[in-house]
């Protein structure tokens, strides 16, 4: 779906759907439905060449045609879905609506064939072939057309100019000179140029006096300076060539003349020249700056040229301005399903954090996201927002918790004023805030409408809008104390309502015609006090997201078991799950719920049920026991309590995972080969419970430094007492050597027999400057997160954290540590503090570990007096 196409390019797979035998049409009518979709497809393919232009170059026939086919594209699509959803319904619904299709089908013929006319009518595929043109005359084909002795008072102008061009003494080494004639309009500039052209023209070989004014066509120019240098170029065959050619071209007369002395020699294929215009039109804005980079990357030096012909002239000042025109330039140079998912982003206030699930489910919802054979849905919607990140157009925002993840982003302002713009020009966004600087047009049908910021009331505004055909509504941190879901959004695709607050929230009945909007793909509650769903939401039958992370939703009704093409269901830790869900709900992508609430056989019979979510990216399940199928991306078990790895966590099982969260009391070394051969596993996060303080220690080790264990991992968060230990392994006739294997100990802070022994003094005076390019290992781990049990790890007096070996680990570069204070000596606590500052002074960056003291209230002190010990408590 793109700004301009509206929803043509949804219509014709639509209608083709309709020729499957479940819709039992009648011959007469397929033929009708076929001859539909072949229509549509041709209109479709006019109306991308329409959106290849820039609006306002666009002639205003054409404009009027675009806006009223688009507004009639999505009645077409309303037409549709909505006897798609009532095939759904009962018997006599189906055979009811097999009926009254065929008049849609008629109506929409009908409709197609008077736009249709009209674009015959006014002949506008013509104008839109032509639309990029310019049909104005230069204004500087005078000036050339005159001759030299006709001019009066230049000459001394002319002459000073000339001296400037000529090779004089040991500039005469044939260097490029170029001289720049500036000033406002009408000064004389082109005619003064002409003038010192047609005086110096003799001594050089080459030559052409060519006007590139600042709407030229690029392969006019480019056909008019080979004219200027050889009149051969005037045959017809050279007119049909694009401008890589004509380039081409003019590369090649140039080097057949060796006016440069060779091709190395040729200043297209030196960017710095271009470079220095580039970044002179950016004017040293950032954003300009950065948006122009984005664009041309990858791109040719051919491209670079292009770009700086493309530019025009102004006055000082004018930054903004042309920052502006960087800006419009790199939309239009984006893909047109790209375009779309960009103008989406204007339902969205100023300064707005865009958390990047919830958008690319919306995109899915609205139709943006093209299905490509071998990717999911979501998948295809990542690698639209990767390549807006990448085109500079929006701006990245890492997440506060995972080091090196993209979760987020922004818009710029400027950014925003653009797509807001575009989009209330086509009709795509309309805008209701409490600052009245909403983009509202009463005189319009609207079609996606976002309200920010402001106290939603009832009603008589949204009757006034015209909101029969509103297909996405979008509320962003409202009071919605009297606001009811207004019965005429029938047609609603998406329905987010984000950080709202509600007075009287239990009692709320905003939601009641829920079970109404049979249209609806997304329904999204985040962080919104709303505390019920309706059981008629299983009723929405094409419901693709339920997004309900935040609110206060305790309990899914019955009816989200008959939703059976979710494909994302993300609650919270809070969020619990109706009996029976899995038995229908089989495409899940996405699952994140509490099943707490359920029976022991109910249980059971829900793990049993995951195995069949073939294409689950993302599972989050809250509950005493689980299991996870294959393809997993995403797993947190935290609430889960294991008392061994699970052996579902294997490289053979979970090649794709990159996120694993568990809450696990012991891990034996072959748990730790089945974490660290995880091959995509960037963040990985241990728990144990505080209870097993007191039990049997454990200790697992592998050797890791030659076998490739932990090789993408970034972030480790360990907590409730886990600890990891680096230890350099060498045999004694290596001693001197560099060589050797480093091995990984983790330890879950349990019994007297801690896996990291002290140094010994004469190791601790060494600085292990012996090993200055020691074995990396973890070689991409950024931030390390653990405790350190003072008391367990103490006891024996054999114990330290001047050992752990995080010289080991090459990008570390953060570490968090908690020093849990209780039933420990004071002495041994600020002797822990002091091991660990020195063990980070042995990492070659030096850093310094942010160290936290917890349960200090629990810690022993010394007493002085009496000799004993005492446990000071809070």
């Amino acid at each position: 779906m793109d700004l301009v196409t509206g929803a043509l390019g949804n219509l014709a797979p639509k209608l083709l759907q309709l020729l499957g035998d479940e819709y039992r049409l009648h011959k007469g009518l397929m033929e009708k439905v076929e001859s539909l979709s072949k229509e549509l497809k041709h209109v479709h393919a006019t109306l991308r060449k329409v959106a290849e232009v820039p609006w306002d170059q666009l002639d205003e026939h054409v404009k009027i045609w675009a806006d009223e086919l688009r507004e009639k594209s999505y009645d077409m699509e309303d037409i549709l879905d909505t006897f798609l959803v009532r095939v759904e319904g009962p018997l006599f619904s189906k055979a009811k609506a097999r009926h009254d299709i065929a008049g849609a089908i008629e109506d929409i013929m009908k409709q197609l064939k008077e736009v249709d006319e009209r674009r015959a009518r006014y002949k506008l595929d013509d104008v839109v072939a032509k639309a990029a043109a310019t049909s104005r005359i230069d204004p500087r084909l005078v000036a050339m057309n005159n001759e030299v002795n006709k001019l009066i008072g230049i000459d001394k102008s002319s002459g000073e100019l000339s001296r400037m061009l000529s090779p004089v003494g040991n500039d005469s080494n044939g260097k490029i000179k170029i001289v720049s004639v500036v000033g406002v309009g009408g000064l004389g500039k082109t005619t003064l140029a002409q003038a010192v052209y047609d005086k110096l023209n003799p001594n050089f070989g080459c030559r052409a006096f060519v006007p590139v004014g600042r709407d030229r066509d690029v392969k006019t120019v480019l056909r008019d300076i080979l004219i200027d240098l050889d009149n051969k170029y005037m045959n017809v065959k050279y007119n049909i060539l694009d401008e890589r050619q004509l380039i081409k071209q003019l590369k090649d007369f140039l080097r057949s003349n060796r006016l440069y002395g060779g091709e190395d020699k040729c200043p297209l294929n030196h960017p710095a020249e271009a470079s220095e215009k580039i970044l002179k039109k950016c004017g040293g804005v950032p954003l300009a700056v950065i948006t122009m980079a984005s664009m041309l990357v990858g791109k040719s030096t051919e491209d670079w040229y292009d770009m700086c012909k493309s530019f025009y002239g102004g006055n000082e000042g004018q930054q903004i301005h042309d920052t502006e025109w960087i800006l419009s330039l790199s939309y239009y140079d984006l893909p047109l399903y790209l375009r779309t998912c960009l103008l989406y982003l204007s339902v969205y206030p100023e300064d707005y954090l865009i958390e990047k699930d919830p958008l690319i489910w919306k995109w899915i919802a609205e139709g943006f996201v093209e299905i490509k054979t071998g990717t999911s849905l979501f998948q295809r919607g990542e690698e639209y927002f990767n390549q807006l990140i990448n085109s500079s157009l929006i701006q990245a925002v890492e997440s506060s918790e995972r080091t090196g993840t993209i979760d987020s982003c922004r818009v710029h302002d400027m950014v925003l004023d653009l797509i807001r713009d575009l989009s209330k020009k086509v009709n795509f966004v309309t805008i209701s805030d409490d600052d009245g600087e909403g983009t509202l047009q009463r005189n319009k049908q609207v079609r996606r409408l976002a309200h920010h910021n402001r106290p939603m009331k009832q009603t008589q505004e949204d009757d006034d809008m015209g909101t029969a055909k509103v297909r996405s509504l979008v509320v962003l941190g409202c009071k919605l104390d009297s606001w009811l879901l207004h019965p005429s959004f029938k047609l609603l695709h998406v329905l987010a309502i984000e950080g709202c607050s509600i007075a009287s929230a239990e009692d709320w009945q905003g939601l009641r015609h829920l079970g109404n909007l049979l249209h609806l793909r997304y329904l999204g509650l985040r962080y919104s006090n709303i505390f019920e769903l309706p059981e008629e939401i299983g009723k929405l039958k094409f419901l693709q997201i339920l997004d309900l992370e935040g609110s206060r939703v305790k309990l899914l009704p019955s009816g989200v078991c008959q939703l059976t093409q979710l494909l994302c269901l993300r609650g919270d830790r809070f969020t619990k799950a109706p009996d029976g869900l899995l038995k229908k709900v089989t495409s899940l992508e996405e699952l994140c719920l509490n099943i707490d609430n359920l029976d022991d056989e109910s249980k059971r019979q829900f793990m049993k049920n995951l195995g069949n979510l073939s294409q689950v990216r993302v599972l989050s399940i809250y509950a005493s026991t689980t299991g996870g199928p294959r393809g997993l991306q995403q797993l947190s078990l935290a609430a889960v309590p294991f008392r061994r790895l699970p052996s579902c966590i294997s490289p053979a099982h979970l090649q794709n995972l990159y996120m694993l969260w568990l809450r696990v009391e012991a891990i034996d070394e072959a748990g730790l080969r089945a974490l660290g051969g995880l091959p995509e596993l960037r963040e990985l996060g241990l728990t144990a419970r505080r209870s097993s303080i007191a039990s049997t220690a454990t200790v697992a080790s592998i050797n890791i430094s030659g076998e490739g264990f932990f090789q993408k991992l970034r972030v480790c968060w360990l907590y409730y007492g886990w600890m990891v230990q680096l230890v350099l392994n060498k045999e004694e006739e290596e001693e001197d050597s560099k060589a050797g294997v480093v091995s990984v100990s983790f330890w879950n802070g349990n019994g007297a027999a801690p896996f990291g022994l002290s140094r010994t003094k004469q190791q601790a005076g060494c600085r292990r400057s012996v090993e200055a390019v020691p074995p990396p290992v973890m070689p991409n781990l950024e931030m390390l997160r653990f405790e350190v049990p003072v008391r367990a790890l103490y006891k024996d007096g054999n114990g330290g954290c001047d050992n752990l070996g995080l010289e080991f680990l090459p990008s570390l570069a953060n570490v968090h540590v908690e020093v849990n204070c209780e039933g420990a000596p004071a002495d041994d606590v600020e002797k822990a503090e002091a091991e660990l500052r020195n063990a980070a002074q042995l990492h070659p960056i030096k850093f310094i570990p942010n160290i936290r003291r917890i349960k200090e209230h629990r810690m022993i002190t010394q007493s002085t007096e009496q000799g004993d010990k005492r446990t000071v408590q809070s």
